[in-house]
């Protein structure tokens, strides 16, 4: 069983493409940090309209941040302290849940973008990873549907 409470974006991205990860992927695994928390970091609740936003990094998150704090959503990040119990919560509520997601490959291009501004890799690293089919995953890089994995374990599918 998954420990819901320690598991974050860049733990499901290795556990479905460990094949296929750079060295980078693994080490910003160790340290937790620099990546996206574990819980529902940066999404956002209407519990009167049962609504949940799923963040997802380079799809517009920060935007929609701005205007959900304005029209009566509250930022879970700072409110989740047990998965388990909220994921109950949701369940026997019938939450509906929704992101915004972006063309895969504008999306990557974007995040590679973001993690060379951050990191500043030599460009030999990026070349010689994308080369081989090694991908450099991040919280910016890592697919879509990885932010998403809450809602899986949430709706019990």
């Amino acid at each position: 069983m998954i420990d819901l409470n320690n598991y974050a974006v860049i733990d499901y991205t290795i556990e479905k493409y460990s094949n296929y990860c750079s060295d980078f992927t693994f080490e910003l695994q160790k340290n937790r940090n620099e990546i996206h928390q574990p819980g529902f970091h940066d999404c956002f609740l209407n519990k009167k309209n049962k609504i949940i936003f799923m963040h997802i990094d380079k799809c517009a998150s920060f935007s929609m941040s701005r205007i959900l704090k304005d029209n009566n959503f509250c930022d879970l990040s700072f409110r989740v302290k047990n998965i388990n119990k909220i994921k109950q919560y949701f369940i026997k509520n019938n939450y509906n849940f929704y992101s915004i997601i972006r063309n895969p490959k504008d999306r990557y291009i974007s995040g590679l973008q973001e993690f060379i501004k951050i990191y500043n890799p030599p460009v030999e690293f990026i070349i010689h990873n994308l080369k081989n089919n090694i991908f450099i995953f991040d919280e910016h890089t890592s697919p879509q549907y990885c932010f998403l994995f809450y809602v899986k374990i949430t709706a019990n599918i």
